[in-house]
């Protein structure tokens, strides 16, 4: 039996439904995405692959939950949150009732079973407080305990809810639907192990993706699948062997058509479902028509919302992105590892 999974990555909430660059009603987006997503057929899982919010805000985290309840409860399916360069992690653990400790790195194990099928949701925190790059560092090892170790036992921890987070007395990881069935995964990241679209996010690019991607060709077991957002732009490709599914972002979409070298975006809002088969990993993207995006005489969709120029971009990377970035880094890695690391970005199916 196949999986489905509704994948939405880049929602960049506000509290108060306060818009996007002050243009674009995140808030809205989001409600109807949900709604588009639930005329398609039931998922299996509900995944938002990191920056949630846009301001940090216990509010924005309260209204994503609520958002996604409804359709999560009436599909039966967990809601797999992971952390974003934008994302606060104490307010978002809080309000969304994730494991560990208010500041640390955000991770949580899901199972669930679907038909015969064992599959794990494994979503580790790639996001640099106060940074925009990202860095998994010493949970590359937690993620590869948790794809390897088929019958892993939760530690302190309750039941999930509906939403997919633990119940409020638990304070840890949690499996939901564990069995002995032979355990398939899913590896949930905010950061690409991707080469990035432009110079910018070549700056903000996951720093030890080339690790990561040794990881999954030496490990006994690797994930079947890595999710993944940032990008703000659909793509395909694969880290060490895995496929690599970036969804597309609900809050713009990044363009490409002054070059590299500058970072623009337009107001174009999209979701997708990700179908994993034995055959096939296909991602079936929805465009929604940004009738919510602005009010009448606002921003029109398609319309730009924002362009850096390349004097901006170099002034935003040195401080947000990596340390020792350099404007003229090639936005593919090089050195160690770099080799098992291969992406289209742009080449999603639009599917609906």
């Amino acid at each position: 039996m196949s999986l489905r999974i509704l994948h939405l990555s880049d929602t960049h909430l506000l509290a108060e439904r306060a818009r996007h660059y002050g243009k674009i009603d995140t808030s809205g987006l989001l409600e109807a995405a949900v709604a588009g997503a639930g005329e398609l057929a039931p998922c299996h899982a509900i995944v938002v692959s990191g920056d949630i919010s846009d301001d940090g805000t216990p509010a924005s985290y309260t209204f994503a939950a609520q958002t996604l309840a409804p359709l999560a409860q009436r599909w039966g399916a967990p809601v797999i949150w992971a952390c974003g360069n934008h994302d606060r992690r104490a307010a978002m653990r809080e309000a969304l009732g994730l494991p560990g400790a208010p500041l640390d790195p955000i991770f949580s194990v899901t199972d669930i079973t679907v038909g015969e099928a064992r599959w794990r949701f494994v979503a580790a925190d790639s996001s640099v407080p106060g940074r925009g790059f990202g860095y998994l560092g010493e949970q590359i090892h937690r993620i590869e305990d948790a794809v390897t170790n088929a019958n892993g036992a939760p530690t302190t921890g309750g039941a999930p809810t509906a939403g997919g987070a633990p119940s409020p007395a638990g304070t840890g990881e949690y499996f939901h639907g564990a069995g002995d069935e032979p355990l398939h995964s899913v590896l949930v990241l905010h950061h690409p192990p991707l080469a990035a679209p432009t110079v910018l996010h070549g700056a903000l690019r996951l720093m030890d993706a080339p690790r990561l991607a040794q990881g999954f060709q030496s490990w006994e077991v690797a994930p079947d699948l890595v999710l993944a957002g940032h990008y703000h732009l659909a793509g395909r490709g694969r880290a060490g062997g895995v496929p690599v599914v970036v969804g597309p972002a609900l809050a713009n979409e990044t363009t490409l058509g002054r070059g590299p070298e500058w970072e623009s975006a337009r107001a174009r809002s999209a979701f997708s479902v990700v179908q994993l088969s034995e055959a096939s990993i296909q991602q079936d993207i929805t465009y929604l028509d940004g009738s919510v995006a602005a009010p009448s005489g606002g921003i029109e969709p398609g319309e730009e919302i924002f362009a850096y120029s390349p004097e901006e971009v170099v002034t935003i990377g040195r401080r947000a992105g990596r340390p020792g970035w350099s404007p003229s880094d090639p936005l593919a890695w090089d050195g160690p590892g770099s080799y098992l690391l291969e992406n289209t970005l742009g080449t999603g199916s639009k599917g609906q």
